[in-house]
């Protein structure tokens, strides 16, 4: 697994994507640079791209949506997240789970 997108924080780790909005279903789907690429089905209108990314990562990680947030990038395709309570070592175990084909 590329650990290029984790990085390792106080609270948690932060995971850098490249976000990508109106996708036919929301998936990861592999890297980009040092960032993982998720598609999102909704649009990136009034914050709904970023409320179904919050969502993906509550479910990948099995988080609550008050552990997940924008750190930099709310307005932006690139974006890193903190995932609160996440240990580095475990985001790798949950990405490295997550093929290029993984839905959720």
């Amino acid at each position: 697994m590329d650990r290029r997108c984790l990085l390792e924080h106080e609270n948690g780790t932060i995971l850098r994507l490249w976000v990508s909005p109106n996708a036919p279903r929301t998936q990861a789907e592999g890297r980009r640079e040092d960032r993982l690429v998720l598609r999102v089905k909704a649009p990136p209108v009034e914050g709904k791209a970023n409320r179904a990314l919050i969502a993906w990562a509550c479910a990948a990680f099995g988080l609550r949506a008050s552990q997940v947030s924008i750190l930099r990038g709310e307005k932006s395709r690139r974006k890193a997240l903190l995932l609160e309570g996440v240990a580095l070592d475990r985001a790798e175990c949950v990405l490295g789970g997550l093929g290029p084909t993984t839905r959720h």
